[in-house]
């Protein structure tokens, strides 16, 4: 997916994304960042708690996040994209926007 309101074809290349670990395990909390304005913009706490827990504790393919009063969906990014994860309104899927999470 290209990055939405960027135009750079060569956006900042995306962190590889931690297999689920086992039950029980420990994680090391990663930061999870979104591209917004031609960067990426790291979520608050409480949103990147929501989506370790989600994505990676449980091995989920989508969580739904609020973010600054909206509604968004964080989920697998579709296949031949450069994003792992993509962040889209809810009822608007085809405003995708690139997530990371980095280490």
């Amino acid at each position: 997916a290209v990055p939405a309101g960027g135009s750079d074809l060569f956006a900042p290349a995306i962190a590889a994304f931690a297999p689920a670990a086992p039950p029980g395990a420990s994680i090391s909390p990663g930061e999870w960042q979104v591209w917004l304005g031609g960067k990426y913009c790291s979520y608050d706490e409480g949103v990147n708690a929501k989506l370790e827990e989600a994505l990676v504790a449980r091995g989920k393919s989508s969580v739904r996040v609020r973010v600054g009063g909206r509604a968004y969906l964080v989920r697998r990014a579709e296949a031949g994209g450069d994003a792992e994860f993509e962040q889209v309104p809810v009822g608007q899927p085809s405003r995708a926007r690139s997530v990371r999470r980095t280490e």
